[in-house]
């Protein structure tokens, strides 16, 4: 039955001029396919703790919310002394809880590799690594925080299954490579950070697009991630 609810919501639909996705041949599509559901039981990296590694941060990922926002309230304000403890405590706030709620908005599945596989044929309108980062780097961005910069990174440019996306916050002037990674969708629903050295990942600052046409992808805002326990949903306007 969910083969047959796949193939129909895989069907050739009319293409929208919103829709931001990569062509995928069908050949590489059927790759993609056997390639995610081969790896859909393997673990993401998890979140990286400073004092702790990956042991500490694989127990955050799966703690309550508000133990991982003063988690990373403490990973940003460790990064400079120069940044402000109010402000990394509201971005941390809202950097969690806005991951949370596109996990909801998106309807995405507990594996990131499968839903970058839906939108890729069609069936999820967004949930990609870029995506994901475009649209919490927006959210981020409208705060304008006094003491704390959001570069968007890259890793792996272009090549297929792996590059990946994420978001790196530093204090004003900080140095790149000092920063922490801020990645929505490793884990879905689950905020990933580390800090840019003890990560994996080779993380690069993504250049900004310098013409409308090279943009990556045009961000999706639904309501605000707000410290209520109810978030309203509503579909993108425009």
């Amino acid at each position: 039955m969910f083969a047959l609810k796949l193939l129909d919501a895989a069907a050739p639909r009319p293409r929208s001029r919103r829709r931001a996705r990569r062509h995928v041949p069908p050949a590489l599509t059927l790759v993609m396919l056997s390639s995610v559901l081969a790896g859909c039981g393997i673990d993401a990296p998890p979140t990286i703790a400073t004092i702790g590694g990956r042991e500490a941060g694989a127990r955050l990922d799966h703690a309550p919310e508000a133990q991982r926002i003063e988690a990373l309230t403490t990973e940003m304000t460790a990064l400079s002394g120069n940044i402000d403890p109010a402000e990394a405590s509201r971005c941390a706030d809202r950097a969690v809880r806005y991951t949370t709620l596109l996990t909801r908005f998106h309807r995405l599945t507990r594996s990131a590799e499968f839903n970058s596989f839906l939108v890729n044929i069609g069936v999820k309108r967004r949930g990609q690594c870029f995506q994901l980062a475009d649209d919490l780097n927006a959210e981020l961005a409208e705060q304008n925080y006094r003491t704390l910069v959001f570069t968007r990174a890259i890793v792996y440019r272009d090549e297929w299954f792996r590059e990946h996306n994420c978001i790196v916050v530093t204090a004003p002037g900080q140095p790149f490579a000092d920063g922490l990674v801020l990645d929505p969708w490793r884990i879905p629903g689950v905020l990933r950070f580390a800090r840019v050295k003890l990560d994996q990942y080779p993380w690069a600052p993504r250049n900004p697009p310098t013409t409308p046409a090279m943009a990556t992808t045009k961000p999706v805002k639904p309501d605000r991630a707000t410290n209520d326990e109810t978030i309203a949903l509503r579909r993108p306007g425009g």
